[in-house]
């Protein structure tokens, strides 16, 4: 099984934020999804929706347990998951 936790290492990550308001934001990310979160909600190249409504947590629950080889390949199964979770939540805004 691959960590998640350590990122920076050319693979990259699909991650989903709870944001303060209840909705949720999904991105990726090549960095350690808990970077990338506290990235968000310090407001370092933050989401516009993850500034205006602030992080509360990571949903680890909703995150992919995988890593993929490129960029591409992460944001097709981000828009995927999104799509999905859309279809579950009321609002759910994407990087």
């Amino acid at each position: 099984m691959v960590d998640l936790s350590k990122g920076n290492d050319g693979r990259h990550r699909v991650y989903v934020l709870r944001l303060k308001n209840g909705d949720l934001y999904v991105g990726s990310t090549a960095k350690s999804i808990e970077e990338r979160a506290e990235q968000h909600r310090v407001g370092l190249n933050a989401a516009r929706a993850c500034k205006r409504h602030g992080v509360e947590r990571v949903e680890h629950r909703l995150c992919l347990n995988k890593c993929f080889a490129t960029r591409e390949k992460a944001q097709a199964v981000e828009r995927k998951l999104a799509e999905d979770l859309r279809r579950k939540h009321s609002v759910v805004h994407q990087g």
